[in-house]
């Protein structure tokens, strides 16, 4: 960003010839965000502040000495004196204009030079990161609910932590099917996705299961808060929306289908995700034995989870109905089977990172 209006020092021409050269290597103001504009601006008028008053000082300095000096020379070295005075002056305001633009091209640098990863892409947040997890409220009938989830940038194949917290504002008790749990089989929540295009990441499915009947009940005044994780499985325009199955209690106690409390109008982000995945936000997975050992950045080695499906000869024996787990440790034990050959299939992530999945016949 450079300024239209310039001192006379800067009109001198190798000044001119050494912004132009300047103006050429740095990028141009259009790709600034307004913030950044503002950070480089307090900057340097800092700069000009600091070089204006060690300009006036050296001045001051200057014109007092003339002074004494006037009082004892004949007036033909008076004048000699001043234009001296006059050309440091001069001098000066050539170093302040080389300075002020040469502040102008550093701060550029270092503010607006891209760090990205070897793919491309910028980074994604990590996990434990400082920056603050997106939040999107919805409230209606009496009733509030929250949808809180990793920071972006966001990229394909990355897993979200989702929150959901739902209070109950209103004057009666509020009945849901299912428990606490966001995206599992006896949960009340499901957070899915929408939109999108390719590429895309097959994430591994989940077996069918038989699922209890559980009901938890919302009464006036209290909260509910429910954890879960979400991979995004498409890249481009996405929409991650909230849902929960509310149900009505009928006048003989027995429990049905409610209305939807949100009229359609649920928690919903809308997000922008990258297809590329950032070299590290990579998870590798080696196979040894009948373990598999799991290479991960170590600040997020204690917060590594899992999802599987195992399958022995033709039935499928799995129990978690995709619910994330912790990894103990950083290795998964393969599942044996008495009845035939098994089929396991894994998911492993972290908030922040790449899903890891594949699958073990043996």
């Amino acid at each position: 960003m450079f300024f239209d209006d310039e001192i006379p020092a800067e009109q001198q021409p190798f000044v001119q010839k050494f912004i132009a050269q300047l103006r050429q290597a740095t990028p141009p103001a259009s790709s600034m965000t307004a913030e950044d504009q503002s950070q480089i601006l307090t900057r340097v008028q800092a700069r000009l502040q600091q070089a204006e008053h060690e300009i006036a000082s050296k001045e001051e300095a200057a014109f007092q000495q003339e002074d004494l000096k006037k009082l004892s020379l004949p007036s033909p070295l008076r004048e000699t004196s001043s234009r001296r005075v006059s050309r440091g002056r001069h001098l000066l305001e050539i170093v302040a204009a080389v300075f002020v633009v040469g502040v102008l091209i550093g701060g550029a640098f270092l503010l607006f030079t891209p760090h990205q990863s070897t793919s491309g892409i910028p980074l994604g947040a990590t996990a434990g990161a400082t920056k603050p997890p997106v939040t999107i409220r919805t409230q209606a009938g009496g009733l509030e609910m929250s949808l809180r989830t990793t920071a972006g940038p966001y990229f394909l194949s990355e897993l979200l932590a989702t929150d959901i917290i739902l209070t109950n504002h209103s004057q009666k008790s509020l009945v849901l099917q299912g428990d606490d749990l966001v995206n599992y089989c006896t949960g009340a929540f499901s957070v899915t996705t929408t939109g999108g295009n390719d590429p895309h990441y097959d994430f591994p499915p989940t077996p069918p299961m038989s699922c209890p009947f559980t009901s938890t009940k919302l009464a006036a005044g209290q909260t509910l808060v429910a954890h879960g994780y979400i991979p995004l499985a498409k890249s481009g325009s996405v929409t991650v929306t909230v849902n929960a199955r509310v149900l009505t209690v009928s006048n003989d106690g027995s429990l049905t289908g409610g209305p939807d409390p949100f009229d359609g109008h649920w928690p919903s982000l809308h997000i922008q995700v990258a297809s590329k995945i950032p070299a590290d936000r990579l998870l590798s997975v080696q196979r040894q034995g009948s373990h598999l050992t799991i290479d991960a950045p170590p600040s997020v080695q204690s917060s590594l989870l899992y999802t599987d499906s195992s399958y022995c000869g033709n039935s499928s024996f799995s129990t978690q109905g995709g619910q994330w787990r912790p990894v103990k440790g950083s290795m998964l034990q393969e599942p044996s089977c008495s009845g035939g050959p098994v089929r396991w299939t894994y998911a492993i992530g972290v908030p922040g990172y790449a899903i890891a999945s594949g699958q073990i016949s043996s």
